[in-house]
């Protein structure tokens, strides 16, 4: 579901990047320790938005405003406390994530393996914007 809503949203066919925020803030905002049951789940469907719909994430500066009860369609898991929505802080955060994600033992190794894709594919678009801004 995540790739096929991520590829819809990489070729504007549906405006879905908040899908792709909630998936990454499941997956990478949250303490590790208290979600590992979860994240042989979250963390492959969060990498589908990096692989499918990355540059369209990477690029995006969007803030999400602040309702009068305090929350935010953008607003950051228990670890994030940036801005409300899609910059650039917010990208290097889950990538270190992801790195982390490697290292935990009780993890599957496809889990492991989907995060180091995330990462290689984090790094991949990173360099493709600094070539272009040169």
């Amino acid at each position: 579901m995540n790739k096929f809503t991520a590829l819809l949203t990489a070729n504007n066919v549906l405006r879905g990047r908040t899908f792709a925020l909630w998936s990454l803030r499941s997956a990478l905002e949250q303490d590790f320790d208290q979600i590992k049951n979860a994240l042989d789940g979250y963390i492959p469907a969060a990498v589908q938005w990096i692989v499918y719909a990355g540059t369209l994430l990477y690029e995006c500066e969007k803030e999400y405003p602040v309702r009068a009860d305090g929350g935010s369609t953008g607003s950051g898991g228990p670890l994030w406390n940036g801005k409300t929505g899609f910059c650039q802080e917010r990208w290097t955060f889950w990538k270190n994530r992801f790195e982390q994600v490697q290292s935990i033992s009780e993890l599957a190794d496809s889990t492991k393996s989907a995060a180091k894709k995330a990462v290689t594919e984090m790094d991949k678009i990173e360099k493709e914007h600094k070539k272009v801004l040169a």
